[in-house]
């Protein structure tokens, strides 16, 4: 007796696996049998579609099961299903796992003495094999319905239905609740539970369990499979070409991905069989299953980033497009957002092949996209594109356009190119400046043009300078990053002595063309102008580099950027004392005497309008007024412009953080709420818990956090629930799209002339892969992506809901 009892649970579990093995197979008997259910299945239709003529509404997506294909059943009703004999495995999914519910719908009452009672919904979360029906007011058992085949089982859940809504809860006589503890329903229950652990992948499929041999093949290919995945996530990764030159004497093509392949076959000895032995239209390694493999792993890494923004809720989206080597204007979509430790995160999503350049197309496009990624709208706070009028038009721009449909979402100019702005209007209004920026942009390009002259300049540099002196040439201006231009006239002004000497070389031992380009740009750089304007270029634009450098980084918020850009303006400011002009004049009269270069002024005439042409005493006294004072002004007066203090009432959240807490009027505070009063969780209690944030800081000995990240990451805000809400939104408004321009740096990388057929599903996979490398990726779930994304000779055994 000891033995049995030890036995038991051993041969109770392969009694189970047996009743199923038996249920799996009745579902799939002979075609006349089907033939004769298919037809009870239209009777049961016929009749659904009278119940739905006198239900109270005919919204059949309330009511519609969740099955894919050959669902027999369009309303979840046990009345329709409970007298069948035979169920597949489709049909019985969907009965475990969908229920007849309708938010609005009013259960019919019955009369119990003097008491009028009905069904309550709340049982179906107590027991959630309960399932009613609509057509009889009853209440059913589905697992009983399914799989009870137990003699002497109560009907009453499983055919007659359940009615007595008295007598359904109770200790001692509530029949429902008594009904789950009957034996019967149990050994029902534990069979439903195994199935869908099948269904779901967490145990053996009932192949596996019949042939041992089966599960040994599933398993070889699933190490094959995932060792071609491992090729192609690491190509892809890397930003490595996958294919390459059809070699004719082999017949086959001689590229990194069949390297790679051949390679890892040489120690997986699982592959190497495959190469071997797999049919020639069945190895997976061709073209396509690489573009659908790259794909899967796209969309993998889509929906980990999705995820991550869920849990944040509220997102801003940034956009900024560019032409492609095939000529396709692809636009770049990433989304900002805030962690759950508080980081600030913008992560590319992906790109999209633009037809138009319209509002309207692009608008359409950012809108479609987000709604393909599960991103609703109604979470949009913020937009962050160019200043080009397509996009920040206020009445037909793509800003306005999706404001129309979401009007919280507030658009801001990126501050990257606004500043871009400063220096391009600052290096363009002045004529002295601008013709001292094309002089040195003309000699970068000279010395870049060959190899030869690039060499002659750098053997001067180690003649003059020696090993001291900095290598390479004289770096390329940008057309679209004016604040990179720095760096171009900085090795100008490092270098002015040597590229004088390699110019006078050139220009009297190269050719005639050579010689004079070269005698034209050092007549150039002799003029004490070129030599005075690049040092105050430098100077000046110095204060505006590192400002271009942080506003490229995520983790900062447009108030601080804001902030930033008036601060500089106040410290370039300080330049115009005649002290630190004196500094700087200065260094332009020491430089310019290695190359012996005398200070002189342009001769003043009555209606020059070319150059300034202010009256001066002295040399030095020229130059402040017609260069470095005019320079200054329009450099701060950009910068002030360009980063004046915003009105908008989403931006007066920057004052709950603590160090600018005291700032805080009643009347900010009244906006402030006013404009984020629909997203906070606890509304009603927003007024009050901002006057419990200020008393916490009043008598504050630790320093105040300065930012908002600062603040949600150093102070407990369990407590304050909406000024974390306020904060995280706040924080998730864009500053500029430097994200995207990345993905354009990504993009020149993949889509070059030699890949320029790259289709546009497989170009966003592999930026994808690219761009968030560092993002671990599971190979298993890409493999049953891919599985299920089309019919495969090779068997996996995945699940392919």
């Amino acid at each position: 007796m000891n033995l049995l009892t030890e036995l038991w649970p051993v041969v109770r579990h392969y009694i189970i696996i047996i009743i199923i093995i038996i249920i799996m197979l009745n579902s799939t008997e002979e075609t006349g049998e089907r033939s004769q259910a298919v037809e009870e299945e239209k009777d049961l239709e016929g009749e659904e579609r009278e119940i739905i003529g006198e239900g109270p509404s005919q919204d059949s997506e309330d009511v519609a099961l969740t099955v894919s294909k050959g669902s027999i059943f369009a309303v979840n009703d046990p009345a329709l299903y409970k007298c069948r004999s035979h169920y597949s495995d489709e049909e019985r999914q969907s009965i475990l796992q969908n229920k007849w519910s309708r938010d609005q719908y009013i259960y019919p009452q019955r009369q119990f003495g003097k008491r009028l009672l009905r069904y309550s919904v709340e049982w179906e979360n107590k027991y959630p094999w309960l399932r009613y029906s609509p057509s009889e007011d009853a209440a059913y058992c589905c697992v009983c319905i399914l799989f009870n085949s137990q003699k002497g089982s109560n009907n009453t859940f499983q055919r007659d239905g359940f009615r007595d809504w008295k007598n359904a809860l109770g200790e001692k006589r509530g029949i429902i609740s008594n009904h789950g503890n009957t034996p019967g329903h149990m050994a029902a229950s534990e069979l439903a539970e195994n199935f869908l652990s099948v269904i779901k992948g967490q145990k053996k499929d009932i192949h596996s369990v019949i042939s041992k041999t089966y599960s040994d093949k599933v398993e070889t290919n699933h190490k094959v499979l995932l060792s071609i995945l491992d090729i192609v996530i690491n190509l892809g990764s890397r930003n490595i070409a996958f294919r390459g030159n059809y070699n004719l004497e082999n017949r086959e093509e001689d590229g990194n991905f069949s390297h790679f392949v051949n390679w890892k076959s040489s120690f997986d000895e699982a592959l190497k069989k495959h190469l071997e032995n797999a049919p020639g239209n069945a190895k997976y390694l061709s073209p396509q299953i690489q573009n659908e493999m790259i794909a899967c792993c796209g969309a993998e890494i889509q929906d980990k980033i999705v995820q991550k923004i869920h849990k944040a809720k509220y997102f801003s989206v940034l956009a900024d497009e560019s032409l492609d080597i095939s000529g396709t204007e692809q636009l770049s979509i990433c989304i900002r957002y805030v962690s759950d430790e508080f980081d600030i995160k913008e992560d590319f999503l992906g790109f999209c092949p633009l037809e138009k350049q319209d509002a309207a197309s692009i608008s359409h496009a950012i809108l479609s996209q987000l709604g393909r990624w599960g991103l609703h709208v109604s979470f949009l706070r913020g937009q962050g594109y160019d200043g080009a009028s397509t996009m920040s038009g206020r009445l037909g721009g793509v800003q306005q356009k999706i404001r129309e449909q979401q009007p919280r979402a507030l658009f801001t100019h990126c501050r990257s190119h606004a500043l871009n702005l400063v220096v391009v209007h600052g290096c363009t209004d002045v004529p002295i400046v601008r013709n001292t920026m094309g002089i040195i942009e003309k000699i970068a390009v000279f010395f870049s043009a060959s190899s030869p002259k690039k060499n002659m300049l750098q053997e001067h540099v180690l003649q003059e300078q020696g090993s001291e002196g900095t290598r390479g040439g004289i770096p390329l201006m940008s057309d679209t990053r004016w604040g990179s231009r720095i760096k171009t006239v900085g090795a100008f002004l490092s270098k002015l002595s040597p590229i004088h000497s390699a110019l006078q070389d050139i220009e009297s031992e190269g050719t005639h063309h050579n010689s004079q380009k070269a005698t034209t740009l050092r007549n150039s750089i002799e003029s004490f102008d070129t030599i005075v304007t690049a040092v105050v270029m430098h100077n000046v634009l110095g204060y505006i580099l590192p400002l271009t450098t942080r506003l490229q980084s995520p983790n900062v918020d447009i108030v601080s950027a804001y902030k930033e850009g008036r601060e500089v303006a106040e410290v370039i400011e300080i330049l115009r004392s005649e002290e630190r002009y004196n500094t700087i004049y200065q260094k332009a009269v020491q430089l310019a005497s290695t190359i012996d270069v005398v200070p002189v002024k342009k001769r003043i005439a009555v209606k020059q309008q070319q150059r300034g042409n202010v009256p001066a005493e002295s040399v030095g006294e020229h130059f402040r007024l017609n260069l470095f004072l005019p320079f200054i002004d329009h450099v701060t007066t950009e910068l002030r412009t360009r980063f004046a203090e915003s009105n908008e009432p989403a931006l007066l959240a920057a004052f709950l953080v603590p160090k600018a807490l005291p700032q805080l009027s009643e009347e900010k505070e009244d906006l402030l709420l006013s404009w984020y009063k629909e997203d906070l969780p606890q509304p009603d209690a927003a007024e009050q818990e901002i006057h419990r944030w200020k008393h916490r800081f009043q008598n504050y000995t630790d320093p105040l956090p300065e930012t908002a990240q600062e603040t949600l990451q150093n102070i407990d805000m369990d407590f304050y629930p909406n000024i974390q809400c306020i904060l995280c939104i706040f924080l998730t408004l864009p500053v500029t799209t430097c994200s995207c321009e990345r993905s354009f740096s990504a993009l020149r990388r993949l889509k070059t002339w030699l890949r320029s057929t790259t289709g546009d599903e497989r170009l966003s996979g592999l930026a994808l892969m690219n761009v968030h490398r560092n993002m671990e990726v599971d190979p298993k779930r890409v493999l049953q992506r891919w599985d299920a994304s089309g019919h495969r000779r090779i068997v996996t055994c995945f699940d392919k809901r």
